[in-house]
C-alpha cells in the first residue's frame, strides 16, 4: 500500500475533487456545516524534507525541526471528515541558497512564498467558489483569527466566521469613522490607507469587554 501510494502516479486535484463530491452527497448541509482550517505539524530529522525547517510545532508545542502543513475539515450533523490540505514552505526555502535543495524535493520553480493565512485563504475560496460543498460558516483558531485580512476576505466572500482571537486583541464595541487624511505639504505623497478620524473612541481590548456585566451573554456548546 506505501509502494502505491508513494510511487503511484496520482492526480490530487481529480481525487480530491471527486473525494468532495462525494462528501457534498452523503454529508453536505447548506445550513449548519462549517468548514474547519487548522494546522497540522509533523516533527522531522534532518533538512532534506521538502519545506522542513526549526519553526513552531503544534505537535510538540515548541520550536522545533518540523514540516508545518494546513487541513480544511467539513463538519455538519451528517458527520465529518477531512476536504483538503496545503505544505507550507517557511520563507528561508525561497533564498537562493536552498535552490539546490528546492530542486531536489521537486519543488514546482514557479512557486511563491505565501504565509499560512494566504494559504487558509486559497483552501477556503477554492472550496466556495468551487460550489460543489455547502457551508455558511467557516472556523479558526487564533493563529488565523488574529488575521484581520483573512477575515475580511472571508467575509467578503457571503460568508460568516466564528475565529478564536488573543484576549489582548483591541476593538470597538461599534464601528468607528474612519477617512483617508489629506497630504500634509506639497511634496509629499498622498495617504493611501484610511485612518481613525480626530476623537474617534479608544479601542478596548476583549477581555475587558467580556468582563463588562452590562452585557448579557449567551452560552453555545460546540459538538
Amino acid at each position: 500500500m506505501q509502494q502505491v501510494i508513494r510511487l503511484g502516479a496520482w492526480d490530487d486535484a481529480a481525487l480530491l475533487k471527486t473525494h468532495q463530491q462525494l462528501v457534498a452527497e452523503s454529508l453536505g448541509d447548506k445550513h449548519t456545516a462549517v468548514l474547519i482550517i487548522d494546522g497540522c505539524d509533523f516533527p522531522k530529522q534532518g533538512s532534506h524534507s521538502v519545506a522542513v525547517a526549526r519553526q513552531c510545532c503544534g505537535a510538540l508545542g515548541k520550536l522545533a525541526n518540523c514540516q508545518a502543513s494546513l487541513l480544511a475539515g467539513y463538519a455538519s450533523h451528517y458527520g465529518y471528515t477531512l476536504l483538503d490540505r496545503r505544505l507550507y514552505m517557511p520563507q528561508q526555502w525561497f533564498t537562493p541558497a536552498d535552490q539546490g535543495r528546492r530542486e531536489n524535493c521537486g519543488v514546482p520553480s514557479d512557486l511563491a512564498f505565501q504565509t499560512q493565512p494566504e494559504l487558509a485563504w486559497e483552501l477556503i475560496r477554492s472550496l466556495h467558489m468551487r460550489g460543489d460543498l455547502p457551508f455558511p460558516w467557516v472556523i479558526c483558531d487564533e493563529h488565523f483569527g488574529n488575521n484581520p485580512t483573512l477575515l475580511d476576505r472571508i467575509a467578503g466572500s457571503k460568508l460568516s466566521y466564528l475565529a478564536e482571537l488573543p484576549h489582548t486583541t483591541q476593538v470597538w464595541p461599534e464601528r468607528v469613522a474612519t477617512a483617508v487624511p489629506p497630504p500634509t505639504g506639497k511634496n509629499g505623497r498622498p495617504a493611501q490607507r484610511a485612518q481613525l478620524v480626530p476623537q474617534s473612541p479608544v479601542a478596548l481590548r476583549v477581555v475587558a469587554i467580556a468582563a463588562d456585566g452590562a452585557l448579557v451573554w449567551r452560552s453555545y456548546q460546540i459538538q
